[in-house]
């Protein structure tokens, strides 16, 4: 995998990063669950050039934790590439972090 900056490539064909984050939060919604998608990264994977974003665990009255996984998404066509069974991991290291929250005592 290659990190790279959007000024290596004619940004005029790129997906918005923040239309790319929109799809990779669908698909956390539909998949995961209260996860969110964050820190947009362009990388170079395969061949294939894709916006990667942290999904990080959204908690209420806790800051954002994680990443828990990662979601991909085309950085020309849109399309999430990130697969279903990917999910199950993601939800698994959510569980664990949650698990290890301190709990609030009245």
């Amino acid at each position: 995998m290659i990190v790279l900056s959007a000024a290596h490539w004619d940004e005029s064909a790129l997906l918005d990063p923040h239309l790319a984050r929109r799809k990779a939060n669908g698909w956390l919604v539909s998949y995961v669950g209260s996860v969110i998608a964050q820190q947009p990264q362009l990388v170079q994977e395969n061949g294939r050039l894709r916006w990667r974003f942290g999904a990080f665990l959204a908690t209420m009255g806790h800051p954002h934790r994680g990443p828990v996984g990662f979601v991909d998404v085309d950085a020309y066509s849109g399309e999430v590439l990130t697969k279903e069974n990917d999910a199950e991991e993601m939800i698994a290291n959510a569980t664990h972090i949650v698990i290890s929250l301190p709990t609030a005592i009245s």
